[in-house]
């Protein structure tokens, strides 16, 4: 199933770059976390181990767990900031990084 949504990511992503809008922001976030309706069975297992992984081995920095606030402020301030390209492409590492450097609210 992984494969599958990967595979499905990549073509949804490759066809709404070639849209032609003047400027493309696609955010891909690792695992999310925060509230949730009804818990998930293995997700905090999977988002601790996440969590450890990231720190530990050096290059994987972009499959950091994100809080989807995080997440939901960085699209909100993307999508009305002008870009120095046309299409960007943000990981979790790059996302939390943009956040950080935004004003408190």
């Amino acid at each position: 199933a992984l494969f599958v949504y990967l595979a499905v990511k990549g073509k949804l992503d490759a066809a709404v770059k070639g849209l032609g809008f003047d400027q493309v922001v696609i955010l891909k976030p690792s695992a999310l976390v925060g509230e949730r309706d009804r818990p998930r069975s293995g997700e905090k297992a999977g988002v601790g181990s996440l969590r450890v992984l990231t720190q530990v081995v050096p290059g994987l920095s972009k499959l950091r767990p994100i809080d989807a606030a995080v997440v939901a402020r960085a699209m909100a301030e993307l999508g009305a900031a002008p870009l120095a390209d046309p299409i960007a492409v943000f990981e979790s590492n790059e996302i939390l990084t943009f956040v950080e450097g935004l004003p408190a609210v």
